[in-house]
């Protein structure tokens, strides 16, 4: 079963808790023991499992920022002709970057009709380039 949902976020880059969602499209698919594949449809967005904290949220960041790529970037999103040349502010090119890096997906396992998650492990959409509206794709597996 596939199931869709739309998150708003609100900063340029934050960490949003997204399990209740995906709990919930699991206990209406009824599976018992299974997986489910949580994908982002987005490429400046990536799908994470994480503690849910603020301090953790502004760290991750804060080692995105420091760590993440710095151009120049030869990126340009389609805005000039030529395209090999290098660009130094296309603001969104690190967030492409880290999101290919991170990845847009997890897969969990489900047990017992739940999700089988460790004790702070939680299921977030870390978004890199907002605020925007982002789809996430939730597929529950036999």
């Amino acid at each position: 079963m596939i199931y869709k949902f739309s998150i708003a976020t609100s900063k340029k880059r934050e960490l949003l808790d997204i399990t209740e969602s995906i709990a919930g499209q699991v206990e209406k698919s009824k599976i018992k023991e299974g997986t489910v594949l949580v994908f982002a449809l987005h490429t400046t967005c990536s799908v994470i499992i994480s503690e849910v904290e603020d301090n953790l949220e502004k760290d991750i960041i804060s080692y995105l920022e420091t760590e993440g790529p710095k151009g120049p970037f030869r990126h340009s999103h389609g805005n000039l002709k030529v395209h090999d040349k290098l660009h130094v502010n296309q603001s969104h090119t690190p967030a492409h970057l880290m999101s290919a890096t991170i990845g847009q997906s997890q897969v969990i396992p489900v047990s017992g009709g739940k999700l089988l998650l460790g004790t702070w492990q939680r299921i977030c959409l870390l978004e890199l380039d907002g605020p925007r509206i982002r789809k996430v794709v939730v597929q529950v597996l036999r």
